[in-house]
């Protein structure tokens, strides 16, 4: 774990990556340039010895310097606390990208730019429709101001997703992509084109005192018809009940046919305690924003979203997904190790980690949410040996989910056939994540499958908003 915390935090892989995507641009752009000028042919092989040669020379330097304000130092010589590596890792990210983009203007100008398909090629980027049983649950709105309606939208379009998602027929947008649109101005047929989905799923939440009045549609997006909607009124605590309606409404209306078990599954799922419904939520929030910052800033804003996640499990202790949101603040604490220097303290970060990762998986719903909570739990315990299998393990499931720490092993260390199956998977589910696209070029990339590589970065830098 040691090792493989330093590697990350000096920006090793990234290093490594940006210099096969570099080198390789600048192999093929002197390529093109030797054949245009009769070069001899010694002296493009000579080019390509160099390039290699340099790769290793690359990997030292990012192991042995880091890059500050002041220059490039040694890295002993340089103060963790004052340190900028994650800054210049997602620099680095955006760099890799930012290359195989120039690298396709370079090369398949002649290729992609004067020929007449190109609008079909262009087209496809901003998003295909993959399946007539598709659909995205947008953020309901909430009509109402008060401290915690908004709280409540948001929890039961997640619980409406979640229950969705647990139907294999229906290919179903992840929550990352979905909430990518919330308080936006954008019309349904774009959002739906955006998010490759033939559906679309909205709503909102009006709260007067106790009753709520909770509204949802299915539309359509190539004609914007209106396949279902109706209304619910409810009081606050019988309102637990309406994301397991929507929900089978949805499928029916979407021609799934659901099974006892199915709708079992579906009315029975996610929250049904108010108080809990609402700190998860704010749980969320709390960790989405501490996620924006760095440093020890970063560590207190999840210190605040585990105290929501902890309210959740005294509350409703069999609610995986708080149990696995709540090892996010152990985690950071272990790979930060400049925020201890006490070994005890570290020990205890990883005890209290693999707590929670034993009660995700003990209460997972899902086959893909057991496995994403096992495969954290194999990385911060370094059971290394386990991670192929559980691995492949992921490729073979059709559930859709968002790997945190775990993620850019596969496509970085064994590019294998299941890291490509994962990343195509979670890119597809989740077309706005930044990460699946990274991902799923480094993965092409360690393929040497470049021309996919080049594609999906273009593909990418279009869907995904400036970062």
């Amino acid at each position: 774990m040691n090792l493989l915390t330093e590697l990350k935090r000096r920006n090793v892989f990234r290093v490594a990556t940006a210099y096969v995507v570099i080198a390789w641009a600048l192999a093929q752009a002197a390529d093109l340039a030797f054949d245009n000028f009769g070069t001899p042919e010694w002296v493009g092989k000579t080019v390509l010895f160099v390039l290699v040669l340099g790769f290793p020379l690359a990997v030292f330097f990012a192991w042995a310097f880091e890059v500050t304000p002041e220059g490039v130092k040694k890295e002993k010589d340089v103060d963790r606390s004052q340190s900028i590596t994650e800054q210049t890792g997602r620099k680095l990210d955006r760099l890799i990208i930012g290359v195989l983009v120039v690298a396709i203007g370079w090369l398949l100008v002649d290729k992609f730019v004067f020929q007449e398909d190109t609008s079909v090629s262009v087209a496809q980027t901003s998003g295909d429709v993959l399946s007539d049983k598709s659909v995205a649950v947008l953020p309901f709105v909430a009509m109402s101001s008060g401290p915690n309606d908004e709280y409540f939208a948001d929890g039961l379009t997640e619980e409406i997703l979640n229950a969705l998602a647990r139907l294999p027929e229906l290919l179903v947008t992840a929550r990352t992509s979905a909430f990518a649109f919330k308080g936006q101005d954008v019309s349904v047929p774009d959002i739906a084109d955006k998010l490759g989905v033939a559906h679309v799923v909205e709503g909102s939440v009006r709260r007067s005192g106790e009753q709520l009045r909770i509204t949802a549609q299915l539309i359509r997006a190539s004609d914007g018809f209106h396949l279902w909607s109706d209304t619910y009124d409810r009081s606050s605590a019988d309102s637990f009940g309406v994301q397991g309606e929507i929900a089978e409404k949805v499928a029916a209306a979407l021609g799934v046919v659901l099974d006892q078990e199915q709708l079992a599954k579906m009315r029975t799922s996610g929250l049904r305690n108010p108080e809990a419904f609402i700190a998860f939520q704010k749980g969320v929030e709390a960790a989405a924003l501490a996620h924006e910052k760095t440093g020890r800033e970063q560590i207190e804003g999840l210190a605040v979203a585990n105290q929501y996640f902890e309210r959740v499990i005294e509350l409703e202790p069999e609610f995986s997904a708080a149990h696995f949101a709540h090892t996010d603040y152990f985690i950071h604490f272990v790979v930060r190790e400049e925020f201890s220097d006490n070994a005890e303290e570290i020990s205890r970060a990883i005890e209290l980690a693999n707590q929670d990762f034993v009660n995700a998986m003990r209460t997972a719903e899902t086959e893909g949410d057991r496995l994403n909570a096992a495969l954290e739990q194999a990385l911060i315990s370094d059971s290394w040996r386990r991670m192929p299998e559980l691995i492949s393990a992921v490729a073979r499931s059709s559930d859709c989910f968002n790997p945190s720490w775990w993620g850019s092993l596969p496509s970085i260390l064994d590019p294998s056939e299941d890291a490509l199956t994962i990343w195509q998977r979670i890119q597809a589910c989740d077309p706005v994540n930044f990460y699946a696209w990274v991902n799923l070029v480094r993965t092409q990339m360690g393929r040497r499958d470049f021309q996919a590589a080049l594609d999906t970065a273009v593909r990418g830098m279009e869907a995904v908003p400036h970062r």
